[in-house]
């Protein structure tokens, strides 16, 4: 589906996945613009396991206020990295994190 950005992990994203297919009902007056999301608080602190739900998608309707949210998953585990690649993964936050 997409990826997550990881802090201080052996990777420096972790895909995200859902628990099988993504339904979602809208009602039949919603002919106009659908628009999904993928929320998280980010980046994502290492280790992480595969399974753990780590952010949300989120779908929404111009028609409607309702809000769709379906959990996501890590889908592969990412280990926690050395010491000196912590601090390098820190210095990158600290120097380019407003983009993020």
């Amino acid at each position: 589906m997409s990826d997550a950005l990881v802090w201080g992990g052996t990777q420096h994203y972790v895909p995200l996945v859902g628990d099988g297919n993504i339904n979602i009902i809208l009602p039949t007056t919603a002919t106009g613009k659908v628009s999904a999301s993928i929320v998280y608080n980010g980046p994502i602190k290492a280790p992480i396991r595969k399974g753990d739900r780590v952010a949300v998608l989120r779908i929404t309707s111009a028609e409607s206020s309702a809000t769709n949210e379906i959990p996501l998953y890590a889908g592969d585990d990412v280990d926690q990295s050395n010491f000196a690649m912590r601090g390098l993964d820190s210095l990158l936050v600290l120097a380019f994190g407003w983009l993020l």
